[in-house]
């Protein structure tokens, strides 16, 4: 056991060959549990619970070979679910939701080797999305922003590279392209709801090169420029 300087026990556990060996408790100074963990041959392992000074579940990680590895889950002190997501060799992974006061979705966010990468959604108090971001890597490279209808009012970024964009409901790819320090640089194609081409063509430097396509829903040809 470890004890505060009042007395109080800090946390207790089992040591083995000086490692830390099964379940641990840690107590703030007044006596309250703050958190337990679960140790195999001193590496976390299992889940480790969190609580909040009420006596409530504050958050619960799992563990593998010391690392985060599993469902990471977030409570307020009333109980309610406001941030979920896995964690794979301690970093952030897939993807991830934060909830408001009435449990419903305020922010999802997509991380791939701890870094967000893809779409991130915001969505206001009325359920409706009010704005998603592009990241690539970590870094955000475009900003679109919606009206109450979830119509687009503004969109910001400078794109590099080949992007490709998903729909607002992160359901289907609709547009993909090539970009030169935020120019239209290469092949430019968009994308029905049902994974169709609609419109080809390619770009240099902003302007329209060659052959333009556009398709009906059925694949025919509509029209080229």
């Amino acid at each position: 056991k470890s004890h505060f300087q009042t007395g109080r026990v800090f946390a207790e556990g089992l040591i083995l060959s000086d490692k830390k060996t099964g379940l641990w408790k840690y107590y703030d100074q007044y006596g309250n549990i703050k958190y337990t963990e679960k140790y195999k041959e001193g590496e976390l392992t299992d889940t480790t619970f969190g609580y909040h000074p009420n006596g409530k579940l504050y958050y619960q990680i799992v563990y593998e070979n010391g690392k985060r590895n599993g469902l990471y889950l977030e409570y307020n002190q009333l109980g309610t679910l406001v941030e979920e997501g896995m964690y794979k060799d301690d970093e952030r992974s897939n993807d991830w939701y934060v909830y408001d006061s009435n449990g419903d979705v305020e922010y999802e966010s997509c991380y791939k080797n701890g870094e967000r990468h893809g779409l991130q959604k915001s969505y206001a108090v009325n359920g409706a999305l009010s704005q998603y971001d592009i990241y690539d890597k970590g870094e955000i490279i475009a900003s679109v922003f919606l009206d109450t209808a979830e119509n687009v009012i503004q969109r910001f970024g400078v794109f590099h590279g080949n992007v490709t964009l998903r729909d607002a409901n992160n359901s289907y790819d609709h547009f993909k392209a090539s970009y030169k320090n935020g120019a239209s640089d290469g092949k430019t194609t968009w994308y029905s709801v049902t994974g169709k081409v609609l419109v080809e063509g390619n770009f240099i430097n902003n302007k329209r090169d060659g052959l333009w396509t556009w398709y009906h829903d059925n694949g025919k040809v509509r029209k080229t420029i």
